[in-house]
Order: structure tokens, then C-alpha cells, then sequence
């Protein structure tokens, strides 16, 4: 491997390990979403509390968890051979599980 397919995989590499974080970001900022839409409308429910437009609240739950579901629980990368890369590995990401 010469010099300048070198520099290009340890950018790849980079650029990936930098989307990975900004995806693991996001996907604690959802998981905060509807943990924390699920406790208001539980408070709500508890307290009799009327809330307005209660029905976009729920409609927002219900989107945050449909995109939890579409969300991979292994990212996998092409299949290589040790030689060829030995960063190739399976990347974990999270799942959002928000129950009371």
C-alpha cells in the first residue's frame, strides 16, 4: 500500500469515527426525546393536568419511536480479509428501550 492510499484510509477512517460519534449523539438526544415526552404526559395523566395540543405530544412519542425502531442494532462492514484492513470490525450502536 503505497503513502497516499494510506492517508486516504486514515481519512476515511477518521470521518467515519466522527459520524459514528455525531450518530451516538443523536441517538441519546432521541432517547432523551421520548423519555422525556412519555414522563410529561404521565405527570400530566397523574395530575390531571390538561395539556394543549396533547395529541402533537403523543403524535411526537410515536414518531420518536417509529425512528427508534428503524435503527440498526449491528452497522457491519464490508467483508475483508484480515490482511486488508485490520480495522474492520461490527460496530454496535444503541437502541432505545423507554418504559416506566
Amino acid at each position: 500500500m503505497d503513502s497516499n492510499t494510506y492517508h486516504i484510509k486514515m481519512a476515511v477512517l477518521e470521518e467515519l469515527r466522527h459520524t459514528l460519534k455525531v450518530k451516538r449523539i443523536n441517538d441519546e438526544l432521541l432517547e432523551h426525546l421520548a423519555s422525556t415526552l412519555r414522563w410529561l404526559l404521565r405527570y400530566a395523566e397523574t395530575n390531571n393536568i390538561i395539556l394543549p395540543e396533547k395529541d402533537k405530544i403523543v403524535l411526537a412519542l410515536d414518531r420518536a419511536m417509529e425512528i427508534a425502531e428503524k435503527l440498526p442494532t449491528i452497522l457491519q462492514q464490508p467483508n475483508k480479509t484480515p490482511d486488508e484492513d485490520n480495522t474492520t470490525k461490527k460496530l454496535v450502536t444503541t437502541r432505545i428501550l423507554v418504559m416506566f
